[in-house]
């Protein structure tokens, strides 16, 4: 992705953007590659909690869900293009069969909540 560090792995800091990391990968019936990318969230310096930049903190500390979006591409390795890309403000912690994904958000309360997704290409 343009304008990301390529020498660093991980969630970032207060001051650095998470670097992108890929996912998950699928296969749907059709042969094509479905590539889940997580990326910077727009609003990734409010995901650190307060003075996060002079102390240790705890990975749970980190608001996630807020801190990572994520970027599908849909590719075709046989004619080697990409078919379509979406953006999605959503946080994929896993890729699931079927065309699915679950995407973590916690309710305002701060309680865990998993939704799942059902991502299907829709051709014209």
């Amino acid at each position: 992705v343009k304008g990301w560090p390529t020498d660093t792995y991980g969630v970032g800091g207060p001051t650095r953007p998470p670097a992108p990391s890929i996912t998950g990968v699928r296969v749907d019936s059709e042969g094509l590659l479905w590539v889940f990318i997580r990326t910077a969230g727009a609003g990734w310096k409010d995901a650190w909690p307060p003075n996060a930049a002079n102390r240790e903190i705890r990975y749970g500390e980190v608001r996630h869900d807020i801190l990572h979006d994520t970027r599908v591409e849909v590719l075709d390795p046989d004619a080697k293009r990409m078919i379509t890309r979406i953006d999605l403000e959503d946080y994929i912690v896993a890729v699931l069969p079927n065309g699915r994904a679950a995407a973590y958000s916690p309710t305002e309360d701060g309680e865990p909540r998993v939704r799942i997704l059902e991502l299907s290409l829709l051709r014209r």
